[in-house]
């Protein structure tokens, strides 16, 4: 039997606006990367909780935009055959992220500037440390180690956001791509063909995922207290499953932070499982649990700044199989 269950926690929380003159340096000193914030916001009551509203972020050309955002991770794996074998793996990542916003369109689409100014890590693979600062000053070895946090340190990019937080493209990304194969030593050695996958790994895996982090898809029509909707998500293969995933989410209260009216979102999920459990592969038999998914999760979003004033949400995923193989001792499960 083999048995993976893993669990993420995700933190993004608003900080105060910077002067959009100051440098990417300047701007990455004021966010404090040692603190873990996964506490409610202390907000007040306001006179009408019953009151309408409309979702809209809400971006001024020349505006600085910061961000801290906290990803934990925990990963545990169970082995379980003639003997039994545990591994276990937490890490924690923070990242310092500034967005300037270069340009407004008609249409209410903002062109960002994105600078990751600093990234803070700390991870325990069965109980050995190792933690990773930018701009510490890294070794090839630890800066190949390093490879997919180094390139985001202070090369920026671009991406566009719409009125409803959806973030409808990333570009200019070819500084960081260039960065990770030269740290990689990877220049030379892929084809044309290679290196556009590894480049569009690299968007769809790590750089959209982060900015959904802080950029919230949220619905167009007329919200209240007690409104709720749900975003169902394309299908993704996961072992042998096709699994959909439903996200659902309802207002439950209005409050206000410092004078600001902010929207309290509590968010859950559930999945869909299709597909046959049972699989074999060279004499090798395997036998599929369906994945087991939950997430849950609350969003503060500020209605009168626009934007995601804090978000924290958790996500568990356990998978498991057993398998059996003929060998010269007899039938070997596992």
């Amino acid at each position: 039997m083999y048995r993976h269950t893993i669990i993420i926690l995700a933190l993004a929380i608003l900080l105060v606006g910077c002067d959009s003159k100051k440098t990417t340096e300047e701007i990455t000193k004021e966010i404090n990367l040692t603190q873990v914030d996964s506490s409610d916001l202390v907000t007040t009551e306001v006179e009408d909780e019953d009151e309408f509203f409309f979702f809209r972020y809400k971006f001024d050309e020349g505006e600085s935009i910061n961000y801290r955002l906290t990803v934990i991770s925990e990963s545990q794996q169970n082995i379980e055959a003639d003997t039994s074998i545990s591994q276990s793996f937490n890490q924690t990542v923070k990242y310092a992220i500034n967005f300037q916003v270069i340009e407004l369109d008609e249409d209410s689409v903002a062109e960002l500037k994105c600078t990751i100014g600093a990234i803070n890590l700390e991870a325990d693979l069965n109980g050995e440390k190792v933690s990773y600062k930018s701009g510490s000053g890294l070794d090839s070895l630890n800066a190949l180690k390093f490879a997919e946090y180094e390139t985001l340190i202070n090369n920026q990019f671009r991406l566009r956001v719409n009125s409803l937080g959806e973030v409808t493209d990333v570009y200019r990304v070819d500084k960081i791509f260039n960065k990770y194969l030269e740290l990689r030593n990877m220049q030379d050695s892929l084809s044309a063909e290679q290196k556009e996958a590894v480049k569009n790994d690299m968007l769809n895996a790590v750089l959209k995922p982060l900015m959904g982090q802080i950029f919230r898809v949220m619905p167009a029509k007329q919200m209240g207290k007690d409104s709720s909707w749900t975003y169902t998500k394309a299908a993704v293969p996961m072992m042998v499953f096709q699994v959909e995933y439903n996200n659902l989410y309802k207002v439950d209260n209005l409050e206000l932070l410092e004078g600001e009216k902010l929207a309290v979102i509590n968010g859950t999920m559930n999945i869909n499982v299709i597909g046959d459990p049972n699989y074999s592969e060279q004499g090798i038999s395997y036998v599929f649990e369906k994945p087991v998914s939950s997430a849950g999760g609350k969003v503060y979003f500020n209605l009168d700044k626009g934007l995601v004033q804090k978000s924290k949400t958790e996500t568990r995923l356990e998978t498991a199989y057993t398998m059996e193989m003929p060998t010269p001792q007899g039938l070997m499960k596992g």
